[in-house]
């Protein structure tokens, strides 16, 4: 992934990672803030602040449990029915996305698709009937930083302009 965001940042497009704090990801950030550009031997890979690690999990760090349970039980399809009790007992496991996971497996007897999921709580999260104001959502944050990151980056109209952005600490941090 990390030679994907190098290619990509040669090619003048900003690269911003969001993760689930599972499996690797800590790691994948730790490498990047070592990983040299492979195409420009004067910047890294992507700068730190470029990859975001939720404390949690998507789900639990932007949404209640009772809007988890919801999108849950809208996706088992009849099949089963989560409270935000269930879902909170998720949120204090070790590992609360395999949690919710191995929750929805057992009582909905097939899989969670973490997509899916993402859309109904999205979709949720968007509707005229929710409580909680969609810019005080974690989520809202990053893509608004995101969207100002976007802004600032107008392709290069020559082939100097694009070396002085490559050189620039815009798409990686600078290498002494």
């Amino acid at each position: 992934i990390l030679r994907l965001i190098d290619y990509l940042h040669h090619h003048q497009t900003i690269t911003f990672i969001i993760l689930d704090n599972e499996n690797y990801a800590k790691r994948l950030k730790q490498e990047a803030r070592k990983a040299k550009s492979i195409h420009s031997d004067q910047r890294y890979i992507t700068r730190p602040e470029y990859i975001r690690i939720w404390k949690d999990a998507f789900e639990f760090d932007n949404f209640s449990c009772s809007e988890i349970a919801a999108a849950m039980s809208k996706q088992a399809l009849g099949n089963a029915s989560f409270t935000s009790t269930e879902v909170a007992a998720c949120k204090t496991d070790t590992n609360p996305g395999a949690c919710l996971q191995k929750l929805y497996d057992q009582k909905a007897h097939y899989g969670l698709q973490k997509i899916r999921l993402s859309e109904n709580l999205v979709e949720r999260m968007m509707s005229p009937k929710s409580r909680r104001k969609i810019e005080n959502r974690p989520i809202i944050q990053v893509l608004e930083r995101v969207a100002r990151l976007a802004t600032q980056n107008p392709l290069p109209t020559m082939h100097e302009i694009w070396e002085k952005n490559q050189a620039s600490k815009y798409l990686g941090k600078k290498r002494k």
